[in-house]
């Protein structure tokens, strides 16, 4: 079975479930799982480059701190009180605007 067949399978055990919340709970917890998968992925990344002059530097952590929030919203699933307490999705969110703006003027 390949990571996308693995996935659909994921999403139809999600939507076997009767409740609609124990549905969302578990697609939330699936997305979760799968940001952390990419987020590994992303990190590796970032060391096989370790050269903060190529200009993939900036837009590889752009995809961690788009991990990161991921990561945030799905472990709070969804509840913006939640997020906003917790404060990790707005730090992330900053960072990501901040490598956007610097590509920005780099260019």
């Amino acid at each position: 079975m390949n990571l996308k067949e693995a996935i659909r399978k994921g999403i139809q055990g999600c939507d076997s479930l009767q409740n609609k919340e124990d549905i969302i709970a578990c697609k939330f917890k699936l997305l979760y799982e799968i940001t952390e998968v990419q987020d590994t992925i992303n990190i590796n990344l970032m060391k096989t480059l370790n050269n903060d002059t190529d200009e993939r530097w900036y837009p590889i952590h752009m995809m961690d701190n788009a991990n990161a929030i991921i990561l945030g919203i799905s472990r709070n699933k969804g509840r913006p009180k939640s997020i906003l307490i917790e404060g990790y999705v707005k730090e992330k969110t900053d960072a990501l605007n901040e490598k956007w703006n610097y590509i920005k003027r780099q260019i």
